[in-house]
């Protein structure tokens, strides 16, 4: 065989491998509601916007499935008094710092703080199911600060309303809390806002933010994340490729 033949030959058994390797990070739909991200380790339900529909019997939820964050914290108790699926550990999203030791409260586009955009860190699990999940952008590059119109869950910049993003059903263009003290602020809170993919602070008084449960992954969920048929074929073609190369240098 050829040097080049060669060459090309390993290439291909290289992305082959490659592919399998990243084809395990991925959101599964577990069935029943759910969705495993195999990445943060949680469960997520898979309608955005429960609260819509169910509210538990709480009051204080719009239409829009809308609330504050003390009424978002109610919603939860309920759900989980309700054992909800079959599980009472539902919460919601937390945010830990993107450098795993303290929040930097700075404003950034390339999502090397844990404040707006572009944050592709599982240590923001909304940010990083907005980003990397979905593959949703933001009003900017983070590369160059160049603008991307296509941003937000319509991928128009559209506020309100909401869509099914891949196998996520009823994500609204609106702010979603999640459960972490916004320090530098008393009475804030960590928020993700699906409309422009920004992260921030915001008085947990605000009526007219989403709530979107996550729980964390049992066992059950984690069996779901066994490769797809596809993985394993690109294995077997990658590793058929391997013993073609063999086989062609001893014969050449």
């Amino acid at each position: 065989m050829s040097r080049s033949r060669l060459f090309r030959a390993v290439v291909c058994v290289g992305l082959c491998l490659a592919a399998v390797g990243t084809s395990h990070a991925a959101l599964l739909d577990e069935g029943n509601g759910q969705l495993y991200d195999n990445v943060t380790d949680l469960v997520w339900q898979q309608n955005a916007n429960l609260a819509a529909t169910n509210t538990f019997g709480l009051s204080g939820i719009d239409t829009n499935g809308r609330m504050t964050w003390g009424t978002a914290q109610n919603w939860i108790a309920a759900m989980n008094a309700n054992d909800y699926l079959g599980h009472s550990d539902w919460m919601l999203p937390s945010v830990s710092p993107v450098n795993g030791k303290s929040f930097n409260y700075n404003y950034s586009i390339d999502g090397t703080t844990d404040r707006v955009y572009n944050i592709t860190s599982s240590a923001s699990p909304l940010s990083y199911m907005y980003y990397v999940n979905l593959g949703l952008k933001a009003p900017m590059s983070p590369l160059d600060d160049s603008p991307q119109p296509d941003f937000g869950v319509f991928r128009n910049g559209t506020w309100g309303g909401q869509a099914d993003i891949g196998i996520v059903k009823n994500l609204q263009s609106n702010g979603y809390w999640t459960s972490t003290a916004y320090d530098p602020v008393p009475g804030y809170v960590w928020y993700f806002d699906t409309q422009f993919g920004a992260q921030g602070g915001g008085t947990q008084y605000y009526y007219g933010l989403n709530a979107w449960a996550v729980r964390p992954a049992d066992a059950g969920d984690i069996a779901a994340a066994i490769p797809e048929p596809e993985t394993y074929l690109m294995l077997l073609a990658g590793l058929g490729l391997l013993g073609f190369v063999a086989r062609s240098r001893k014969y050449s």
